[in-house]
């Protein structure tokens, strides 16, 4: 059965589509078998896909939900045939996210250390995790995202995360280029990076998510794949 690891946070900007997209990619790169669900309004992960394609890199099986789809339906469909089924879940705390989260084996909701971005993580906690922790443990980690450490308000800001219930990740993603790169090309950062600062620390946040440690990539196309 597929570890289901979801991507969720009501807050729009934070970097889900970076990190589902870049750990699904990272696990297909690692052999192991695995399903991209995009279940977001507005298709990120879908489109990421396509430009992959149209650079002639090697796909990840993606399914893109419509709107009446149900998620946990696809997911079980899909449970048996993969190691590790991803989903990408949009803005906005809808029904669908609730279902990610209920049942996921691991949820990750990136964070950006800023006030507002906390705020409405904080909101998706009492809202969508909460409930669901008085019927079943919810595994949950925050991904700080877009983190400056040199800042006193980012250093407050990452102690302030602490305090919120979830697990705060040990490897946070800083600013850097490459990671709007990521979203703009359809590559991985560890295509893009990988020997550089924003490669060694996605690579860092994948080992700490999954338990499986990053190794060399190996560029794939879709003729070699």
């Amino acid at each position: 059965m597929a570890e289901i690891l979801a991507v969720v946070n009501q807050k729009g900007g934070v970097g889900k589509t970076l990190l589902a997209t870049n750990i699904s990619l990272m696990l297909h790169l690692k052999g192991q078998r695995t399903l991209l669900i995009d279940g977001d309004s507005q298709p990120s992960a879908s489109r990421w896909m396509s430009r992959r394609e149209a650079a002639g890199l090697a796909a990840i099986p993606l399914i893109t939900l419509s709107p009446e789809e149900s998620l946990i339906k696809v997911i079980e469909k899909n449970q048996g045939k993969y190691d590790w089924i991803v989903v990408d879940v949009g803005g906005r705390l809808q029904a669908r996210a609730i279902h990610a989260c209920s049942i996921a084996t691991l949820v990750v909701a990136p964070v950006i250390p800023a006030s507002e971005d906390m705020d409405s993580t904080q909101e998706f906690i009492e809202l969508a995790l909460r409930p669901i922790t008085r019927i079943k443990s919810v595994n949950a980690v925050l991904a700080p995202n877009c983190v400056r450490p040199n800042t006193i308000l980012h250093r407050e800001a990452l102690g302030h995360l602490s305090n919120l219930g979830p697990a705060v990740a040990e490897s946070p993603l800083g600013m850097r280029a490459v990671y709007q790169e990521s979203a703009s090309t359809g590559m991985g950062v560890v295509e893009l990076d990988e020997r550089g600062a924003g490669g060694q620390e996605i690579a860092a946040l994948f080992k700490e998510l999954t338990g499986i440690k990053w190794g060399k990539a190996k560029r794939q196309t879709a003729q070699s794949a």
